[in-house]
């Protein structure tokens, strides 16, 4: 599949990005949707370093994603 965008991991610190598709097996689906992480959702990157989690705010919420899970959210632009 052929994706017009890039991976949270690589979106610089208080950019608002949208989410525009997720990687992974069924589990990790499961998980990110629970967490309020689906396509079409806009989040802004807080804080993200060389190692460490990725931090993203979400309507109001912090959450801390792993680089590894980071890596299998693509994401683009907020038009």
């Amino acid at each position: 599949m052929i994706h017009n965008g890039i991976s949270l991991s690589q979106v610089m610190p208080g950019k608002q990005v949208k989410i525009i598709s997720l990687a992974g097996g069924r589990g990790l689906h499961a998980r990110l949707i629970s967490m309020g992480l689906i396509p079409g959702s806009i989040i802004e990157v807080v804080n993200q370093g060389m190692t460490g989690p990725c931090v993203v705010a979400q309507n109001g919420c912090r959450l801390a994603i792993g680089r590894g899970v980071a890596h299998k959210i693509i994401v683009s632009d907020v038009l």
